[in-house]
């Protein structure tokens, strides 16, 4: 029998400076409600707003989600979750976003087409929902999974 095998998916939640750690907190939760299968991950930069969000999140949720650091050892991401007012340039983005398999972007006010667009999906940021939809459809792509197979009803 195979072990089962679990998305790891790192949720960039840092809050200002163009990142919107909130919204996609939003999205999560709404992953979490449809029981999409995934080990999270978080990566903050210590905002205490975001902080009291992410435990609330992992308490309501029963999910562990660690935190990550860039310069810690950790398994190699399949999905790298963000949402931002535009599309992020920083060298921490771009350091991040190689350690995953694939990036998917919720942009707020997308101006220009990102110059990398490799293993690259961008979204509506606005729509919480529609971004949870994107991705599980990124988690259920890469595992094969296929909507309530397992569910009843």
């Amino acid at each position: 029998m195979r072990a089962r095998v679990t998305a790891q998916v790192l949720l960039d939640v840092r809050e200002g400076g163009g990142l919107r750690g909130f919204h996609l907190l939003a999205a999560v939760s709404e992953l979490i409600r449809r029981q999409t299968t995934a080990q999270f991950w978080a990566i903050s930069d210590g905002n205490p707003d975001i902080g009291i969000a992410l435990t609330l999140l992992r308490h309501e949720s029963d999910q562990l989600i660690p935190r990550w650091d860039v310069d810690a050892t950790a398994p190699r991401f399949d999905l790298y979750l963000l949402m931002a007012d535009v599309m992020p340039a920083d060298k921490r983005y771009i350091e991040i976003s190689r350690r995953a398999k694939r990036t998917l972007v919720g942009l707020m006010f997308p101006t220009a087409a990102p110059r990398r667009k490799r293993r690259l999906t961008i979204a509506d940021g606005h729509d919480t929902v529609a971004f949870a939809r994107v991705a599980e459809s990124r988690i259920r792509k890469r595992f094969h999974i296929f909507p309530n197979f397992w569910r009843a009803g």
